[in-house]
């Protein structure tokens, strides 16, 4: 089986309340944007009407009526900006708590390490330079290391 990245869904694979849910959802949140972007696109309008020649100015805009119907943009900025402060904080403090990549623990010595894989450190440094080893575990402990001539399942031929 040949999987394909990234999975197609098709219109079959969807159901129709899905479909109509999705469609009612994207026709309610432009309506909300055009209806909260109303007063700047009244202005952009006529802004348009003064460039083309249409109108002779600008309709005079009230800054204190203008600053007001922004208002609600003004608080969802506020609200995106500390709620992504929050997660920057608390991102930091998780990556601070995760062990660093760039900065790994210093490797352990070959006496300590022979000790906890339960063998001598001359086996150890013998098993280290081993491209193949078979190590048998029960119960949590090492209890056979093999070091076969070839892959299991090899033929002895070359292809």
């Amino acid at each position: 089986m040949n999987p394909v990245w990234p999975p197609i869904i098709d219109r079959a694979k969807v159901p129709r309340w899905c479909r109509l849910r999705d469609g009612a959802l994207t026709f309610l949140a432009w309506a909300l944007m055009i209806w909260l972007l109303q007063p700047v696109l009244t202005i952009a309008w006529h802004a348009t009407e003064v460039a083309l020649g249409l109108r002779d100015a600008l309709p005079p805009v009230h800054a204190k009526l203008f600053f007001q119907e922004l208002l609600p943009f003004f608080k969802l900025i506020v609200l995106f900006s500390l709620s992504l402060s929050v997660l920057a904080i608390s991102r930091r403090e998780y990556l601070k708590s995760v062990a660093d990549a760039r900065n790994p623990p210093s490797p352990l010595p070959p006496e300590s390490q022979a000790r906890r894989f339960s063998v001598h450190p001359a086996e150890m440094a013998k098993l280290q330079t081993q491209r193949i080893s078979l190590v048998h575990i029960d119960r949590g402990t090492i209890t056979k290391i093999e070091s076969p001539e070839r892959l299991p399942g090899a033929s002895g031929k070359d292809r």
